[in-house]
């Protein structure tokens, strides 16, 4: 019954972008001064924040929010000195926090774990990728990972390595490199056995967007970012979903959009816009399979925490809730004509990978050939809607 009620509801949907919208809801404000550029990471439960920089200082001060009660308490503080622009990620009952740069700017290769159960944080290895700030970081399968990032005072340079680091052995070792320029405030996050990593700067704002699978060390590009071009954005993952919230536009405009990545897809849909002022330098994690969104603000730093709880439960997936080896489209890329072959009758939605709708029309015939000649060329979205459900595929114009 609830896969009915998710596919009638999406039937009513004008277009991709308002399919499986979610909900936020905003939480306990942290109870300290409001901060930008925090890092941070979840235990089972519970959320973990810390560092960053109010409007003045620079902080090393640590808390844990926890969800079922709505309340943050202060742990013991990150040890070395005050920063932001740090990283973290968890793996297993641990939680791990280095990098970053220090009140006189200076980056740092520090790396530190903490123990949820002893409040207690214990010293590991430095990373050897040398000094390093605004890094991406993720975790997969008890491995964590950190690539690109900003070394500054050290030839300021723009990083595109990748390195794992093991907690069994506290040793690091260098992965296949990311493929395309290095960056640093870019998004990341990771599904399963795969990390993502896009966006972000490197002398003007990026929307590309790569997958690395850890199996094979491999690095392949996907779909650029819904979004198009941001940095200082929000990575979490859901289940078999990844996400991106909030961030930094060229001009200097601040998002208050999130995005739903689909890797089964490919696909970027964009979904209910956060619910707290647009912003960038904000933190973004995960906890019981809801996202948290909070902080940033760059001028007017902000200590609000929102949650969000996708549509979609993690029992579903984008291929149980569609429909998709019941129509086909081609040739595919695509010059002059699209073909698409459905289930009749339906209804046929051509929107750019955006989301916004630029033809639709119902269609009786098993057969329906689409005039594609005078759109840009790019990649768009096919959704087709029967009785059956809804079918979505991409095709490329070229």
């Amino acid at each position: 019954m609830k896969k009915v009620l998710l596919v009638i509801a999406m039937l009513a949907a004008p277009g991709l972008s308002a399919i499986a919208q979610g909900t936020w809801s905003q939480k306990a404000n942290f109870p300290g001064a409001g901060k930008v550029f925090p890092t941070g990471f979840s235990i089972g439960a519970k959320g973990y924040l810390g560092t960053g920089k109010d409007t003045s200082c620079f902080s090393n001060d640590f808390w844990e929010f926890d969800p079922s009660t709505n309340i943050w308490t202060q742990k013991a503080s990150v040890p070395g000195p005050k920063r932001m622009l740090a990283c973290g990620f968890s793996i297993g009952d641990k939680g791990y926090i280095g990098l970053g740069v220090d009140s006189t700017y200076t980056c740092l290769k520090d790396f530190w774990e903490y123990d949820p159960n002893t409040n207690v944080w214990t010293q590991k290895a430095d990373f050897a990728g040398g000094i390093r700030s605004s890094v991406a970081s993720f975790c997969i399968n008890n491995k964590g990972y950190i690539s690109t990032g900003f070394a500054i005072f050290n030839g300021n340079v723009f990083a595109n390595d990748l390195w794992e680091f093991d907690p069994s052995t506290d040793i690091w070792v260098r992965k296949a490199d990311f493929p395309a320029a290095g960056r640093s405030e870019s998004i990341c996050f990771s599904i399963g056995n795969k990390g993502y990593v896009g966006t972000g700067f490197n002398d003007g704002f990026l929307d590309d967007f790569w997958e690395w699978d850890q199996t094979t060390n491999l690095w392949t590009q996907k779909t650029n970012f819904g979004g198009g071009p941001i940095c200082d954005a929000a990575g979490f993952s859901i289940c078999s979903k990844g996400f991106v919230c909030t961030g930094e536009n060229p001009g200097e405009m601040f998002s208050n959009a999130l995005w739903e990545y689909f890797p089964d897809t490919n696909i970027w849909v964009q979904q209910l816009n956060f619910g707290g002022i647009a912003r960038d330098e904000s933190l973004g994690i995960t906890i019981n399979n809801k996202g948290y969104v909070g902080f940033g603000g760059e001028m007017m730093p902000l200590n609000d925490l929102w949650e969000y709880t996708p549509e979609i439960p993690c029992s579903e997936s984008l291929a149980e809730i569609y429909f998709e080896s019941d129509f086909q489209i081609y040739p595919n890329p695509a010059t002059n004509t699209l073909t698409i072959e459905t289930p009749s009758p339906s209804t046929i939605e051509i929107s750019t990978i955006q989301g916004q709708p630029i033809k639709t029309f119902a269609s009786s015939s098993a057969k329906t050939n689409v005039d594609v000649s005078a759109l840009p060329c790019g990649i768009y979205i096919v959704e087709v809607k029967t009785e059956k459900g809804v079918g979505v595929k991409k095709f490329i114009k070229e």
